[in-house]
């Protein structure tokens, strides 16, 4: 044990007093700042640990994410053109399968044309509009004929007039006039 006649004088106490508190409070400073430090250090790789388990989650599903992706796709093809075919493609196209399904229903085509297509946001609407002659069975005949049609067709507009002419079946003679949209999908 050291006495107190070791020391050389009250003042000296003091001063190895001073400093060993000056030291203990430096101490006391540098630790607790330590523990801060650890403490945000954990907090990020707790914050991190969550996010990489997400990730691993993520990339373990990948096979059931493509899986759901191509089943987006095909149903997709169901109901809009590819971009990966031009707009003038679709326009034409659309034109010969509303004529198509026109006299599949037994209507006849007096006129068609293709209209400017409409920007949407992620697809563009390809418009047209038709001209055609015959009875209101075809009408209807018509009608589903487009409900079922892939890519989809939808009616925009259809306006039915009575004429003078008579249909093959002996019905009075309409004169329709039809506007229907295709979804082209954008790059």
């Amino acid at each position: 044990m050291i006495a107190s006649s070791d020391f050389p004088g009250r003042r000296a106490r003091a001063v190895v007093a001073m400093t060993l508190l000056a030291a203990a409070a430096l101490l006391y400073a540098g630790g607790a700042w330590l523990l801060e430090v650890h403490a945000d250090a954990q907090r990020e790789l707790d914050d991190i640990g969550a996010r990489h388990a997400r990730l691993a989650s993520l990339r373990d599903a990948t096979p059931q994410i493509v899986a759901a992706l191509e089943t987006a796709s095909a149903k997709l093809d169901r109901y809009a053109y590819p971009a990966s075919v031009g707009v003038d493609r679709v326009g034409a196209d659309l034109q010969q399968r509303v004529r198509a399904l026109a006299a599949t229903a037994g209507l006849g085509v007096v006129g068609s044309q293709i209209l400017a297509p409409r920007a949407m946001e992620g697809f563009q609407l390809v418009s047209m509009m038709a001209t055609m002659d015959g009875g209101i069975e075809q009408v209807y005949a018509l009608l589903r004929l487009l409900a079922e049609a892939a890519p989809a067709i939808r009616v925009e507009y259809v306006g039915i007039q009575q004429v003078q002419q008579r249909d093959n079946a002996g019905g009075a003679g309409l004169r329709v006039q039809l506007n229907v949209v295709a979804f082209h999908l954008l790059p």
